[in-house]
């Protein structure tokens, strides 16, 4: 036989059944006293009873018989052997070979801590956080009809929250592989929540992540994160500090820990911000037993208030509010039959989406929205067309759709911008001009490129051009629609594709590219600033103590140095838009107008009655101090 000779399957046999009857009786053993080495020892007996027993065999049934005949012809003896062997190899080989193992595991299991050999009971008792958390841990094996968990009432509705935003974050970011045979969680995004006194614990079993790639294993994190932050807010008080786990069937991916609250100075459209400490594997399961500690049962734990946040419909940021149902989804565009119904329903559904959502039809669609709406909202925020004023952030929504010879990028400003006709015009041609600049760092570079402006809800205007050379760096705008009528152009941007997606290059140099056109544009439209100079005298109560430029344009009207200008302080619109800067002077004799002067050296004049009610009485102190100084 080719697997084994003579009775040599009999070692399979020996080894099976010596290893049943080693772990039965260590069970047993077990069982009868609870004493912690027999607990040890169950799965290194199964190996040294193997061992044991094929030992036996070989040196019983399975022994080498040699047997001396004499030859007729010759008259000389003739040894013939009898063996028995298992793959070619006979039984005491793999005697000595089951007892390396067995040694190899009872050192093991020697190694391990003593809290991985108790039983529930005695682990509730010894290591009551090792406990909970194996217990929170256990609802989100696999879905037995329940998707949010948590330790508090509360804590499972933020857990639910939680589960939707991810879920919808997941549709939106990384395309769905074939669906799996067989799922533990029956696609659903099984959560738990715990609140502690000062802190906030999400756990997450994503379904199919051991099939996700290393860059959409980490987009999840990144997003489950963010995700976590917005949701946590909702809790009164906020916790300071706030821990994210993203699992697979098994085992976490990875543990992030940090800061619950969002600093002022983190980038929105990077999920990553915030992150101080990352675990992975076996290191990530202990950090999350540290957060379900018990605490003292008279803690008041953090609530919620009384409405309870919803999803947002785009999975980018939680609502305090009901949310409408939209009219069209993104699953609606996916599975529109033809061209002309995805164009509907892209008109219908991307008005309704929320200030800096984003979405596209591929992975590398997705990451050119997020950057694409950044740096639109980046570049007209700093723009002389606003009068000095920036733009709230999140602003701009984005969708980006790619085709094998064609990208479509379709941006929109919310309702309520209010933006003035000149800077919806910047908007626009800075929406074309950072399209066709993205657009020369993909791979091929799309023979024809189209831009659609929202703004409010309302189709603007629609751009197709095409590169004029090989590099992608210059681009002719071909077609010029406005209003819907720009619908027509898009039709063939949606139709299926016959050849792979065109892809990005590198994010990296697509940073740089766009970085080096919005400085170059900056400096040739920006004045050099002048050098800072500190006040002469303390600024008004309220204002902020930065060093105030020296005012370059002639005022109309001075005022004593003392009050005027004014340290760099933030100023408001109605709309919420900011602007850094020092009131230079008033612009004219009715003082309703005054001249602002940016850090950056531009200078601007802004009706006071764009400004916020505050900003208005500190102008109007201002004005009564003025008139009051000798």
């Amino acid at each position: 036989m080719l697997i084994w000779k003579g009775h040599g399957i009999l070692i399979l046999v020996f080894g099976i059944l010596g290893g049943l009857l080693a772990g039965f009786a260590t069970a047993s053993i077990f069982a009868a006293t609870n004493w912690e080495w027999a607990h040890r020892m169950v799965v290194p007996s199964n190996l040294w009873g193997a061992a044991i027993a094929i030992w036996l065999y070989g040196r019983t049934l399975g022994k080498t018989i040699v047997k001396t005949y004499v030859d007729p012809a010759t008259r000389m003896p003739v040894n013939i052997k009898s063996s028995h062997t298992l793959f070619f190899i006979p039984a005491t080989p793999w005697a000595v070979l089951a007892a390396v193992l067995a040694c190899l595991t009872t050192m093991g299991a020697f190694n391990e801590p003593a809290e991985a050999f108790m039983s529930d009971s005695q682990l509730a008792v010894a290591a009551p956080g090792k406990a909970a958390f194996k217990e929170a841990n256990r609802l989100i094996d696999s879905d037995k009809g329940k998707t949010a968990h948590g330790n508090t009432p509360d804590a499972e509705k933020l857990a639910a929250v939680f589960s939707e935003l991810v879920m919808k974050g997941r549709e939106m970011g990384v395309e769905k592989g074939k669906k799996p045979t067989i799922s533990l969680t029956h696609g659903k995004f099984l959560t738990y929540c715990r609140i502690n006194p000062d802190s906030c614990v999400f756990m997450v079993h994503v379904p199919s992540l051991r099939n996700f790639s290393d860059e959409a294993k980490t987009f999840m994190v990144g997003m489950a994160w963010t995700m976590a932050r917005e949701v946590a807010a909702n809790l009164r008080p906020m916790p300071s500090k706030l821990v994210v786990g993203v699992r697979g069937a098994f085992l976490y991916d990875e543990v992030v820990e940090g800061p619950a609250a969002i600093s002022a100075t983190e980038g929105n459209e990077d999920w990553q911000a915030g992150i101080a400490l990352r675990s992975k594997g076996s290191d990530g399961t202990d950090r999350l037993a540290l957060y379900f500690e018990p605490h003292a049962p008279d803690v008041v734990l953090a609530k919620l208030p009384t409405e309870v946040p919803h999803a947002s419909p785009s999975g980018s940021v939680p609502d305090s509010k009901p949310m409408v149902p939209n009219p069209r989804t993104f699953d609606d565009l996916k599975t529109a039959p033809s061209p002309e119904e995805k164009v509907e329903v892209l008109l219908d559904w991307f008005p309704t989406l929320k200030p800096g959502s984003v979405a596209g039809n591929a992975d590398a669609a997705n990451q050119m929205a997020l950057k694409y709406a950044g740096f639109v909202h980046d570049q007209l925020s700093s723009h002389p067309a606003l009068g000095g004023l920036s733009l709230p952030d999140p602003c701009f929504s984005a969708y980006v759709h790619l085709r094998d010879d064609s990208a479509t990028f379709v941006i929109a400003l919310p309702a309520g911008t209010e933006l003035s006709p000149g800077a919806i015009e910047v908007g626009q041609e800075y929406a074309w001009r950072l399209a066709a600049m993205i657009s020369s760092q993909v791979s091929p570079i799309p023979a024809r490129v189209a831009v659609v402006f929202f703004n409010e809800g309302r189709m603007e205007l629609t751009r197709v051009g095409a590169p004029q050379n090989q590099e992608g760096t210059q681009w002719l705008v071909e077609y010029e629609m406005t209003g819907t009528r720009g619908k027509e152009m898009l039709t063939p941007f949606l139709a299926a594709p016959s050849r792979p997606l065109i892809t990005l290059k590198s994010p990296i140099e697509l940073n740089r590219a766009v970085t080096s056109m919005l400085a170059t544009d900056r400096r040739e439209r920006t004045a050099p600033a002048a050098k800072p100079v500190p006040p002469s005298t303390p600024p008004l109560a309220g204002a902020a103590t930065a060093p105030v430029p020296p005012a370059t344009a002639p005022a109309v009207m001075t005022t004593p140095p003392a009050l005027l200008p004014t340290a760099v302080r933030d100023w408001k619109d109605a709309t919420g838009r900011v602007m850094q800067a020092s009131l230079q002077s008033f612009a004219n004799d009715a003082k309703d107008t005054g001249r602002f002067k940016r850090a950056d050296g531009q200078v601007f004049e802004v009706p006071f009655s764009r400004l916020s009610a505050d900003d208005q009485a500190f102008i109007r102190e201002l004005a009564r101090q003025s008139k009051a100084a000798p």
